[in-house]
């Protein structure tokens, strides 16, 4: 590779910008990410990229209440 651990480290530094904030949600059993038509009843667990890691940030009982906390506007820190 020619690409310099400055480029590298750059790339490295705006992805991680872009996910900061950005949330997920994850089947509680299994820890997957899964669509609405995966087990739509089942929990889910809401995690949250705070720029170095993905956390938990709480559950939810079914794909619906998962799906708008995931999807709301939260504000930026």
């Amino acid at each position: 590779m020619d690409e310099s651990l400055e480029y590298l480290a750059r790339v490295q530094q705006l992805r991680r910008e872009r996910l900061t904030g950005k949330r997920r949600m994850l089947l509680l059993d299994s820890g997957a990410p899964a669509g609405s038509h995966v087990r739509p009843d089942e929990w889910r667990v809401i995690e949250e990229f705070d720029g170095y890691e993905w956390r938990a940030v709480g559950l939810a009982p079914n794909y619906p209440s998962a799906a708008a906390y995931v999807h709301r506007q939260h504000p930026q820190a």
